[in-house]
């Protein structure tokens, strides 16, 4: 049954239900499928696949008319462009319109028509949201390509005047996934880390220690392609596993593709705090994993009985990380995202002419200038290392050329990692300005402000608590700078009293 697109998650990810394995991506390493999105990403918490839809302004809610964006380029979802020597229309939907169109009669509109065709909020998984996508200008669906022969094979094209599940389109809310660093900790409701240790009858996890740097707490992420996790202890090697006494233990193999599709060591992370999350088994029951409660034989044990997040389900993350170093930022400039313009009056001064004749005068504005600037790694939780610095990094400057806002990368100084870094100045100008007989001239210093988003990836070298030295190269964060720009004067004139 069809409905309209009704409680849409803001941002998304999208897997054709042709392609049970596969996310739509963006193309970011150039080539023919450069900006294509493409039905290729292996793991639902790509950066690439991060999409947003922003509700059509000029047309009411109910009718389901959204521009998609594409979150890691700041581009939006249009028609490629028409062949140059036979105009003909190119179907193919690619992430390269910088602004909204919401122009329906043209083939660079942006709007897409949203149709609901399935929605079960209470499934054991999760909520299960299935979609149609109809391009509003061409008024045909969005689709997969499954031509083998194509150059641009799995790729998203238009082209369906038949609205059916063959275009259909499964949605993830992206705010429901949560993005865990590589290696953490636990921590209980006991205020022990939880601990592998080798048990009376075997292996066992256990909140039982103090110190964070004890080799038994640390404990190595690896992310599956739905989003759920397998955790691997990294003093003993072996995954968690949930058992069929409702223990979690760490019992199975770590080598490399043994048990990989076991889904007894899979757990799906739920944030609860900015800190803090709990872990679902996935099969065979859908328990969270807690803590027993008090009084109960080996109570410090990890199990997963509640069927709810209990304060026992709870637990607090950190990082096993003693130190941290970040470096080779790289800025993504060109697919930059400029918004959230505003004209605000920096400082005014006034020139006082009781002459009769015109008179030159110099005007001393004084105004604080106040910069912001914020580097975000793409993680869920605020678990990072406290005391890491990043040095080196770029501030970016918004400029204007030819009309048009461009940005460019300037050497900063130290920053803290993943805080807000405000810089605050005094500025002082003088304006010079002719104020005419017997008149006031009132000059007031004009400036626009604006928030630039550009994505970049960056190296990192971590020293974890074992000792063990890993470097890796990072996608998926964030630049946010606000800054003001186009600096103008204007002036105003008024009599003075006779």
């Amino acid at each position: 049954m069809k409905m309209a697109a009704a409680a849409l998650p803001t941002t998304v990810v999208l897997r054709a239900d042709s392609s049970k394995k596969y996310y739509l991506r963006y193309v970011h390493q150039g080539g023919d499928k450069h900006q294509c999105m493409e039905s290729s990403g292996e793991t639902v918490l790509s950066p690439f696949a991060k999409l947003e839809l922003e509700c059509a302004k000029d047309t009411p809610a109910a009718q389901g008319l959204f521009h998609i964006r594409c979150c890691s380029n700041n581009r939006y979802l249009q028609l490629a462009q028409a062949n140059k020597e036979t105009n003909k229309i190119d179907p193919r939907i690619v992430a390269a319109a910088k602004s909204p169109e919401e122009d329906q009669s043209k083939t660079t509109c942006t709007l897409f028509k949203v149709t609901v065709l399935s929605d079960d909020p209470t499934a054991p998984g999760g909520r299960q949201l299935s979609i149609n996508l109809l391009h509003v200008n061409l008024n045909q669906y969005a689709h997969i390509s499954s031509s083998p022969d194509s150059k641009y094979g799995s790729c998203l094209f238009v082209g369906d005047t038949a609205q059916d599940s063959d275009r259909a389109f499964h949605v993830t809310n992206w705010e429901s996934l949560v993005f865990l660093p590589k290696y953490i900790t636990f921590k209980g409701e006991n205020g022990r880390y939880l601990s592998a240790y080798e048990g009376k009858y075997g292996h066992r996890l256990g909140f039982r220690v103090d110190e964070i740097g004890d080799p038994t707490v640390g404990f190595e992420i690896s992310a599956n392609h739905d989003g759920t996790v397998r955790i691997k202890s990294m003093d003993t090697g072996l995954f968690w596993q949930y058992t069929t006494s409702t223990m979690v233990v760490p019992w199975a193999s770590g080598e490399a593709g043994t048990d990989d599709d076991d889904e007894t060591t899979f757990f799906q992370p739920v944030k609860v705090k900015d800190n803090a999350i709990a872990l679902r088994t996935v099969s065979p029951h859908r328990n969270y994993c807690s803590t027993m409660l008090s009084g109960y034989k080996n109570e410090d044990e990890l199990h997963a009985m509640d069927r709810n997040v209990t304060r026992f389900a709870q637990l607090e993350v950190a990082e096993f990380v003693i130190s941290r170093k970040i470096y080779n930022v790289d800025f993504r400039l060109t697919e930059g995202r400029i918004y959230n313009h505003n004209v605000v009056v920096k400082g005014k001064g006034v020139a006082v002419n009781s002459t009769e004749k015109p008179n030159t005068a110099s005007v001393r504005l004084s105004y604080r200038d106040v910069k912001s600037s914020s580097w975000r790694a793409g993680l869920s939780l605020k678990v990072g290392v406290k005391s890491t610095l990043s040095v080196g990094l770029k501030i970016l400057k918004i400029f204007k050329m030819r009309g048009q806002l461009e940005l460019s990368a300037q050497l900063a100084g130290s920053y803290h990692w993943g805080e807000t870094d405000d810089e605050a100045s005094r500025v002082e100008t003088t304006y010079q300005v002719v104020v005419p007989p017997m008149s006031k001239v009132t000059v007031a210093a004009m400036a626009c402000t604006a928030t630039c988003d550009v994505s970049f990836s960056h190296t990192q070298h971590d020293t974890l608590y074992n000792g063990r030295q890993v470097i890796s190269v990072v996608d998926g964060g964030i630049y946010t700078g606000t800054q003001s720009y186009d600096m103008k004067y204007e002036t105003k004139v008024e009599k003075l009293a006779s």
